[in-house]
């Protein structure tokens, strides 16, 4: 009997460390759940679902919870620039542009809020140092390239988007437009 409960005892001693190892699953799980990130991750769920109001809420309690948040705070001004709220839109895009000066996403986000507004002079060179940031992409060379066509700038415009159109030949916005620049010198 003696060798039956020293093997036992032996199995129960090697279940301790996956009975550990779940309890710390658990606990991380649970810590997870109240991390800052929960309540960012719930809120972009909800914005690829199309429920854009709904995300909102927990966007906003995501900057509560880390006011550093600049994605977040970006998220938040999708949101109010969807609604055409450019005041909202504007305060959330340069909070987010203030806290993380890396990222390219969010000058040209701040700077569709003032081309919202027809305010080139402040859009402008927002979008240059999203280029400067990220030179290959074809969405802000588009951009630029639009308001230099709203201000009457047309070869500008036409040789801007030829550097869009270099780097993406398929980009849909920047052949549209090239070719209403071209209609329009006829």
């Amino acid at each position: 009997m003696e060798p039956k409960r020293a093997e036992r005892r032996r199995g129960w001693a090697r279940l301790i460390p996956v009975l550990f190892l779940c309890a710390s699953v658990g606990i991380t799980a649970g810590r997870c759940a109240g991390s800052p990130y929960a309540a960012f991750n719930r809120g972009v769920a909800l914005i690829q679902k199309g429920k854009t109001e709904q995300a909102e809420p927990y966007l906003f309690q995501a900057v509560h919870t880390d006011a550093k948040n600049a994605e977040a705070w970006n998220q938040l001004g999708i949101i109010a620039y969807e609604r055409q709220d450019w005041d909202e839109a504007e305060l959330r895009f340069r909070k987010a542009y203030d806290l993380n000066r890396r990222s390219a996403v969010y000058p040209r986000n701040l700077a569709y809020v003032y081309a919202e507004r027809k305010q080139y002079s402040l859009a402008k060179p927002l979008l240059k140092r999203s280029l400067e940031l990220e030179p290959s992409d074809p969405e802000t060379w588009t951009a630029l390239a639009k308001i230099a066509f709203l201000q009457g700038r047309k070869p500008e415009a036409a040789a801007t988007l030829r550097k869009a159109l270099g780097i993406d030949p398929a980009y849909l916005e920047a052949i549209h437009l090239l070719s209403r620049l071209g209609n329009e010198t006829k």
